[in-house]
């Protein structure tokens, strides 16, 4: 008889661990729906962070691009008037000349950093310009290990006759530019087009050493265009490395750029490279940027990892809430059950307490009846013994 009243305890107790069960699947569902939700805000994000990087590396690689453009534009303008002051050499000494370059020519001097003038002499005159009388220098080549030599007899020479700084186009006075086949090569050219032209690297320094390259100014007598007598010419050093150093300056950080001779098609640019060719003097060159393994993580926001951890950090705290809540009421419920099943225990009791005092009121109003019988009884007889003994002294 004792496990009756347990019997309805059962489905409460299931019933709580539905709820609880059905609570800890809410909290599952929120979890997983709060990080797919994080996740795909973050990876969003990151899709729209690196097409910003992308288009930010574009966009300063097109200006830098630019940039350097107006470089080598301004060292090409530069040259060519440097080649119009050859006009002016017949008619001023070498020393006039020498102080006109260095107190008047500092802007050239800044952006060329050095130039010069090479002459076409023909053999015939070779003698005479190298004797004491003349220019007092020899017609040399580079001999291919640092120094210098007598060059063989041909018919012309395309002598330096003037260069500023002294030495600083890593080559002496006298030297042939006709010497080495780029720098002929880039002479036919001048003559061919009468425009400006690329030779080889300075005559002095090591191969490879990336120095930079001659770029010669065509001077001709006739007319414009080609077609003209190529009497001489001015040198300049480009040096891409310079030049792009001077284009970059402070604000393309992250970006490393070179100029290059397009020798063949140029790769098609992908999202951090940039590519574009260009014509410079008499050949096709090429700008290439490229990113530094560390640019895209300077350029990154942190806006995609807080969205991270914001959305883990809420959906965490969603869950870890449900949960809590599911835990709260399971505490709940087994107290209303406890508190339900002392209260039936109670009632149970005041029920029996009460049957109890039911009984025990019965039995004394059975008590109490058989009492009042009984004192009526005596009474009845007390009462008949009385009657009968007065009547009994009445009849006496």
């Amino acid at each position: 008889m004792e496990g009756h009243p347990k019997r309805p305890d059962a489905p409460p107790r299931a019933k709580t661990l539905r709820m609880a069960g059905g609570q800890a699947v809410l909290a599952a569902l929120v979890l997983a729906l709060g990080l797919g939700t994080t996740a795909w805000l973050a990876q969003s994000q990151g899709r729209q962070e690196r097409l910003r990087i992308e288009r930010e590396f574009q966009q300063a690689s097109d200006k830098l691009f630019a940039r350097t453009l107006r470089e080598i534009q301004l060292f090409m303008e530069v040259l060519d008037s440097i080649r119009q002051l050859h006009s002016l050499s017949d008619q001023v000494t070498p020393a006039a000349f020498d102080e006109i370059v260095r107190k008047g020519m500092i802007y050239q001097r800044r952006i060329l950093g050095a130039y010069g003038f090479a002459q076409r002499i023909p053999h015939d005159m070779r003698a005479t310009y190298e004797q004491e009388g003349g220019a007092g220098h020899r017609i040399v080549r580079a001999d291919g290990t640092g120094g210098f030599e007598a060059m063989p007899e041909k018919p012309e020479y395309f002598v330096l006759t003037y260069q500023t700084p002294p030495g600083g186009l890593d080559i002496p006075p006298g030297y042939d530019f006709g010497a080495r086949a780029e720098d002929l090569a880039a002479i036919a050219s001048m003559e061919k087009v009468g425009v400006f032209a690329l030779g080889g690297a300075p005559a002095g320094s090591v191969p490879g050493t990336g120095e930079g390259l001659y770029m010669f100014a065509p001077i001709a007598y006739g007319p414009a265009g080609g077609g003209g007598e190529l009497v001489g010419f001015a040198i300049g050093l480009f040096q891409p490395e310079r030049l792009l150093a001077t284009a970059m300056g402070d604000g393309s950080k992250g970006i490393a750029a070179r100029l290059e001779a397009a020798r063949g098609p140029s790769s098609p640019d992908d999202a951090f490279a940039f590519a574009r060719e260009f014509s410079l003097a008499n050949q096709e060159w090429r700008f290439v940027a490229e990113a530094d393994p560390g640019y895209r993580t300077e350029a990154r926001s942190r806006t995609p990892r807080i969205i991270a951890l914001v959305g883990t950090a809420i959906s965490l705290a969603l869950a870890g809430a449900l949960v809590l809540l599911a835990g709260r009421a399971r505490r709940i419920e087994a107290l209303v059950q406890k508190r339900t099943a002392e209260l039936a225990e109670a009632n149970r009791k005041l029920e029996a307490a009460m049957e109890d005092r039911r009984e025990l009121e019965d039995e004394v109003l059975r008590i109490s009846g058989h009492e009042k019988a009984r004192i009526g009884r005596d009474l009845h007889d007390s009462l008949g013994q009385k009657l009968t003994g007065a009547m009994y002294l009445f009849g006496a």
